[in-house]
C-alpha cells in the first residue's frame, strides 16, 4: 500500500517529531510500501523521513495559504507516488482528498472525530461554520470509508448522512502503550495537589484548550453550586487560550476566586501526576470528538463527570463508571460532582471500574490492526 496521510497534527513537523501520533504513524508504516503525511502549518520546517514515514510540511502564512499549500504538495505526491489511498483528518481536508482523487483511481478514507456539522453550538460558533459545514458534507456523500472514534457518530453518519455501515470502521484515537502507561502508574503526589488546592481540600480537575467549544463558563457555574454543599471542594483548570479573558471574568463575577483556579498551560509530562492527584475529573465540553482527557481520566482511576458530547457512552458507564449529564447544564455537572465528593466510597469503586473499561477499549494494537485491515479493504474493492 502507498498511503498519504493528511493529518492537521503540527506536533510532527516540530524538530523533534515527538507525539502519539508519529508512534501511530510508524506502526502504520509496518504494513505500507510507503506511508507520506502532510501537515498544514503556520511555522516554516523541514521536510523529513522518521522510522520510514515522511513528514512534509504545507507552509503559509495563514491557514488558508496552508491548506492550498497542502493541496499543491499532495497532488505533486499522488502524480509521483502512486498513491492507493488519501487519509484525512477531517472532513475538510477529506474534501481536499476527494478533489485530488478525482480523475485517478485513488480510494479517500475520512477520519470524523466527532460530527460537528450535526452540532448546534458548533454552528453557533461563528459565521464560517455554515460554509465549513457545506463543504463536510460535500466531502462526505463522496468519500469511499470512514474511520469514526466512536459508536454514537457511527450511528449519525448511518442515519443522517446515509453512509453504509461496512463503510466505516470504529475506534479511539488511541494513545501509544507508553502513554497510556505513564497515567496507569502514575501515583497521588500529595505536595503538588495541597500546593493546587490546599490543605485537606478535595480537587475538581479539568484538562483542555480555553475555547468555546469546552465551555468551562458552564463549569465555572457548577462551581458555586457545588461550594455551597462542599466547601472544601476546590477546581483546578489546567489550559490556556482565547477564552481565559471571559472566564477570568466569570470567576469573579461568582466571586469564585478561592474556589476555581486556572493552571494555564501544564507540560504533558506533569499531567499524569495531576490526575492521579484529582478527586474528581470533570469535562463541560458542549462539543468534541471522543475526548482524550477522559481517556488519560479513566487509565488515572478517576470517576468522571461529563457533558453527553461525542464518545462518552464508549468510556463512560453511567453511574457505574462516571455520572453523564446534559451538555450546557451546570446544575446536573453540579450534583454529579457533589454525588462524588460525598460518597467517596462509590466514587473509588466508579474510577477502577473506568480504569478496567479504559484498558480494554485501548489496546494499541488491536486497533492500529482494525485501522490497516479496513485500509486494505477500501483499496482491494477497485
Amino acid at each position: 500500500m502507498r498511503v498519504l496521510i493528511l493529518s492537521l497534527d503540527r506536533a510532527l513537523v516540530n524538530k523533534s517529531g515527538e507525539g502519539d501520533t508519529l508512534k501511530r504513524f510508524q506502526a502504520y508504516k509496518k504494513t505500507c510500501q510507503s506511508l507520506i503525511t502532510i501537515v498544514p502549518t503556520n511555522k516554516k520546517s523541514l521536510e523529513k523521513t522518521v522510522k520510514g514515514v515522511k513528514i512534509i510540511p504545507a507552509y503559509g502564512s495563514n491557514n488558508y495559504l496552508a491548506y492550498w499549500q497542502a493541496y499543491q504538495l499532495a497532488k505533486r505526491v499522488c502524480n509521483k507516488e502512486k498513491i492507493d489511498l488519501i487519509v484525512a483528518n477531517d472532513a475538510v481536508l477529506g474534501a481536499m482528498a476527494v478533489w485530488l482523487r478525482r480523475k485517478s483511481p485513488i480510494k479517500v478514507q475520512i477520519n470524523i472525530f466527532g460530527l460537528e456539522i450535526l452540532n448546534k453550538y458548533w454552528l453557533r460558533e461563528r459565521i464560517q461554520n455554515i460554509f465549513l459545514k457545506w463543504i463536510q458534507e460535500w466531502a462526505i456523500r463522496r468519500a469511499d470509508g470512514f474511520r469514526v472514534d466512536n459508536e454514537q457518530t457511527k450511528d449519525l453518519l448511518i442515519d443522517h448522512c446515509q453512509i453504509k455501515s461496512q463503510q466505516i470502521v470504529v475506534f479511539p484515537v488511541t494513545p501509544s502503550k507508553k502513554s497510556q502507561e505513564r497515567f496507569l502508574k502514575a501515583l497521588e503526589d500529595k505536595r503538588l495537589k495541597e500546593e493546587m488546592v490546599g490543605k485537606n481540600n478535595k480537587m475538581i480537575l479539568s484538562v483542555g484548550n480555553l475555547v468555546k467549544a469546552k465551555d468551562f463558563i458552564t463549569l465555572v457555574n457548577s462551581a458555586k453550586l457545588v461550594a455551597k454543599v462542599c466547601p472544601e471542594a476546590v477546581f483546578v483548570i489546567a489550559g490556556e487560550g482565547p477564552e481565559r479573558g471571559k472566564i477570568e471574568k466569570e470567576i469573579e463575577k461568582r466571586d469564585l476566586k478561592d474556589k476555581v483556579r486556572l493552571l494555564g498551560s501544564v507540560d504533558y509530562s506533569k499531567l499524569p501526576s495531576l490526575f492521579a492527584s484529582a478527586d474528581v475529573f470533570a469535562l463541560s465540553s458542549s462539543h468534541e470528538g471522543f475526548p482524550r482527557v477522559l481517556m488519560e481520566a479513566a487509565l488515572s482511576g478517576k470517576p468522571v463527570v461529563t457533558t453527553a458530547v461525542d464518545g462518552v457512552n464508549d468510556i463512560v458507564e453511567h453511574k457505574r463508571s462516571g455520572i453523564i449529564v446534559l451538555v450546557n447544564n451546570f446544575q446536573g455537572l453540579a450534583r454529579g460532582i457533589v454525588s462524588l465528593l460525598t460518597n467517596g466510597k462509590k466514587a473509588k469503586i466508579m474510577g477502577k471500574r473506568a480504569r478496567t473499561r479504559a484498558v480494554k477499549l485501548l489496546d494499541f494494537g488491536k486497533n492500529i490492526n482494525k485501522l490497516i485491515n479496513s485500509w486494505k479493504q477500501l483499496i482491494n474493492e477497485r
